[in-house]
């Protein structure tokens, strides 16, 4: 406990403040004492009251009293409840060291009857962690509703996303419904820190933390036995794979011979040693979503974060994160990179996955030396497959000035053959090696594949001597100058990029990182001067264009 500060208060409605407990983003907790002489812990808020405290006390008064603090007394700006004479579960695992054997299950047992009676009272907590379970005398307490709901408001969640990162369900870091199953992932997740000393998924940095937690599986280092397997079941990554609190609870007591769940939660708390200073955390990390997105179903998949993330703000002395997601009525694309890629290469990944699920787009291909009969322009569509050649429909032509007028001739091309679609057209080689052997037309159609396909940007985006990049609303901004000696032998880009000396280029994705537009600016040193090419290549409806077949 920490002194009164100069500008607090002596007393809260009859109750004289003895000291802090804590303070965090929503008020200070104190001791205090009742008028009776009663230690009670009174929790003041800061500056302008929301519904978030009203949702607080509704939210405890609900729940039932071997649960939580009890609450004593409310008022417009201040709570006070019953105090809880014991550490909080991070404080003594920091303090005593990680717990084992029946210990460990005896906290298993009292948090998972809290956790039950906290559901049966139909309340999400959404942020059940360490610092939120008080090990009293009397068994384990779990507290701070503040950021709850109720069980049948949880369908829609929209207005603000919010958690403790390391304890987080992954569902909390999208826009899908908050249930009471991301209260079973974060009590797993409690429990492996009791064990271990540490989260499941790390407490490093926020965007470490949630890469790991939504594409890793859970660190449960010593943790064996039946425990262990079902935290996992709990940790699953799909809301609808976890067990209820009950049936969690159920499974608990069949594997410690039916004891007394009260009784084995009372049994932890007693063999903590407790001492003076007490505390109550309220570290939330909280990010604001204003508007719902509509969402793609997905079977056994991980949901997406939240399509832009403008920037995290970290105010140390509150301890207090906020992340914010979107500018208000911004209609959100959502994405499957787990957090916003910082490398080429990384960017690379978030593309190809990105696009495996997209599959086909439009594309436009624009470009070539000025005034050079050297010039391209495709306008049709691609269909990409992981793994084999992207195929492309399209219409071609090769006008010697902009704007000229040429007949195109349209082409499917499949794998290494393409297949003219005129009356009377013949299927013609089109792999690298017909490069330069054939008509011109079948020349500008693998050229276009070189240029546009989505296995020849993430194949430049690898060949990266320098790179930088940003975002400005819904869109990535890549650029980068491509290293020569990277470029060459690559069989994705063919021989397109060898003539050249420089090869630079910007490269816009949406918020899904899927390709929007390609500017390429190539130079060739020459006798006399510099020989370039621009070419701009644009991409369109996205999952949305229609699948390219072997015509015959």
């Amino acid at each position: 406990m920490n002194p009164l500060a100069p500008r607090d208060p002596e007393e809260i409605n009859g109750h004289r403040l003895l000291g802090r407990l804590g303070e965090g983003g929503q008020g200070v907790v104190y001791l205090a004492e009742a008028p009776d002489g009663r230690k009670v812990a009174v929790k003041v808020m800061h500056g302008v009251i929301d519904k978030t405290f009203e949702r607080e006390v509704a939210a405890a008064h609900k729940v039932a009293p071997f649960c939580t603090a009890q609450i004593i007394e409310s008022g417009d700006d201040y709570v006070i409840t019953e105090f809880i004479d014991g550490p909080s579960l991070r404080e003594a695992v920091e303090r005593d060291g990680p717990l084992t054997g029946a210990a460990l299950y005896r906290l298993s047992v009292g948090t998972a009857t809290a956790l039950a009676a906290i559901h049966r009272a139909g309340i999400v907590h959404r942020d059940f962690k360490p610092g939120n379970v008080l090990l009293g005398p009397d068994g384990p307490r779990v507290i701070d509703f503040g950021i709850a709901r109720n069980l049948d408001a949880t369908a829609s969640v929209s207005g603000s996303i919010v958690g403790t990162p390391s304890f987080m369900a992954p569902e909390q870091f999208s826009t899908r419904a908050v249930t009471s199953a991301a209260d079973v992932f974060a009590w797993a997740a409690t429990i492996a820190y009791a064990a271990n000393g540490s989260p499941p998924y790390g407490q490093d940095s926020i965007p470490a933390v949630m890469h790991r937690l939504l594409t890793a599986e859970p660190d449960l280092g010593r943790i064996d036995g039946p425990l262990r397997g079902l935290l996992v079941r709990c940790l699953a990554k799909e809301p609808m794979e976890r067990p209820s609190a009950g049936e969690l609870l159920t499974s608990l007591l069949e594997n410690t011979g039916g004891s007394d769940a009260l009784a084995l939660g009372r049994a932890v708390a007693a063999e903590a040693s407790l001492d003076d200073d007490r505390s109550i955390r309220w570290t939330t990390l909280r990010l604001s979503s204003r508007t719902e997105p509509p969402r793609r179903r997905r079977s056994r998949k991980l949901p997406m974060v939240a399509a832009a993330i403008a920037g995290i703000l970290f105010t140390a002395g509150a301890g207090v994160v906020g992340i914010q997601l979107m500018e208000k009525d911004e209609p959100v694309d959502t994405f499957d990179a787990v957090v916003p890629p910082d490398s080429s290469t990384e960017f690379a990944k978030a593309i190809e996955t990105a696009v495996a699920k997209a599959r086909t787009a439009t594309v436009k291909v624009e470009g070539g030396r000025p005034n050079s009969l050297e010039r391209l322009e495709a306008d049709g569509k691609l269909d990409y497959k992981a793994g084999r050649k992207t195929s492309y429909e399209v219409s071609l032509s090769n006008p010697v000035d902009p704007g000229e007028t040429v007949t195109p001739r349209r082409l499917i091309l499949v794998g290494d053959t393409a297949y003219p679609q005129e009356i009377g057209g013949e299927p013609e080689p089109a792999g690298d090696s017909a490069y330069r052997k054939g008509s011109p037309h079948l020349d500008l159609l693998i050229e276009t594949r070189w240029m546009s396909s989505p296995q020849s940007l993430t194949a430049l985006l690898r060949s990266q001597a320098s790179f930088t990049h940003s975002q400005d609303q819904a869109t990535w901004t890549l650029s980068g100058r491509a290293a020569k000696k990277l470029l060459t032998g690559k069989p994705e880009l063919g021989g397109f990029y060898d003539p050249y000396d420089t090869v630079r280029f910007t490269l816009l994705l949406d918020s899904r990182y899927r390709p929007k537009s390609l500017d390429l600016n190539l130079q060739k040193k020459v006798e006399g001067g510099v020989y370039r090419s621009f070419y701009r290549v644009t991409y369109g409806d996205w999952g949305t264009s229609g699948t390219i077949t072997n015509p015959q």
